[in-house]
């Protein structure tokens, strides 16, 4: 389900805007009145909310077709994943500001998903990385929410159990999102 999220949040964002740019809507959309902040909402808000169905779907695969037990607060996960998707999402922009075709855009993303997943814990425990492997995990928002999804849906955890990794998932949403549409007013300003 992470794996989902993170694609649907970073590389459907990235694709996007990057399409826009590729047909000149994107510099038809830039001369308009709207603000900066307002076009960014109408352009990410439809991939945050697409990535929650993604997510709802995949919760009700798991819980009826595999019979998964889902033992923590359902809430509690769509909380986390809307600020997780912050962070997805604001990588997606990010490499929307710094590629010029699709085809760039995807491959960058997919190099990026593929280090996030890598170094995740979702393939081979954290602890068992490296030192400095380990330090850089903690720079992973993936590694958080996959945190986040087994603490809550496997064991049971509640909001106070995951303070922390909802706290870094906040930090890193919000830094990311801030630099990414910095660099894209720049980029198209």
């Amino acid at each position: 389900l992470v794996q989902l999220v993170t694609l649907v949040g970073t590389l459907m964002t990235a694709m996007n805007i990057v399409r826009e740019k590729e047909l000149g809507t994107l510099d038809q959309l830039s001369v308009t009145p709207l603000s900066q902040s307002v076009f960014m909402a109408a352009k990410l808000i439809p991939f945050w909310i697409i990535a929650l169905v993604e997510l709802t779907l995949g919760l009700l695969v798991a819980r009826f077709v595999f019979h998964i037990p889902m033992l923590g607060s359902i809430p509690l996960v769509f909380a986390a994943a809307a600020i997780y998707l912050l962070a997805a999402l604001g990588i997606g922009l990010f490499v929307s500001t710094l590629v010029d075709t699709q085809q760039q855009a995807m491959f960058v993303t997919f190099f990026i998903i593929m280090i996030y997943l890598l170094m995740s814990g979702l393939f081979t425990p954290v602890r068992s990385m490296p030192t400095w492997a380990q330090w850089m995990a903690e720079l992973n928002p993936v590694k958080h929410f996959i945190e986040i999804m087994r603490a809550v849906l496997l064991k049971g955890a509640t909001a106070r159990d995951i303070l922390r990794p909802i706290a870094i998932l906040a930090v890193f949403g919000t830094v990311v999102l801030t630099l990414a549409v910095r660099q894209y007013g720049r980029r198209v300003g």
